[in-house]
């Protein structure tokens, strides 16, 4: 059973939250701040050196938590050919590989080093 309209929920901040309790009272610990539109505010620093510094961690934690989880799929593969397929017979299909930061491209190569090829191997089967 889930309870879901409490405010606070006392159930969901025992089940999940980590911190001190004393500190949702604190309100110099507060870096966000929940308006009652729903729009939630946070308060952080933003500078490129910290935004670089956390972007780094949270990549490095990802790695390290994903090394040996993840594998080619030939079937999510064959899936793709057949979408593709697919929508072909209802106009033009383009595969996209969408830009993103060095950092993270690099690790996407490290756990599939030939996407490229197997991506364009697909036009080339239709």
């Amino acid at each position: 059973m889930s309870i879901v309209t409490l405010n606070p929920n006392g159930f969901y901040l025992n089940q999940f939250y980590t911190g001190q309790y004393k500190d949702m009272l604190d309100s110099s610990q507060n870096w966000f701040y929940l308006h009652d539109d729903g729009w939630l505010e946070v308060f952080s620093d933003l500078d490129s050196a910290s935004m670089a510094k956390s972007r780094i961690r949270v990549l490095d934690n990802w790695l390290s938590e994903s090394k040996g989880k993840y594998k080619f799929s030939k079937v999510r593969l064959e899936y793709l050919k057949r979408t593709n397929e697919f929508l072909n017979t209802k106009g033009e299909v383009y595969i996209v590989r969408l830009p993103v930061d060095e950092e993270l491209f690099k690790a996407e190569e490290s756990f599939m080093p030939d996407f490229n090829y197997k991506i364009n191997g697909l036009g080339s089967l239709m």
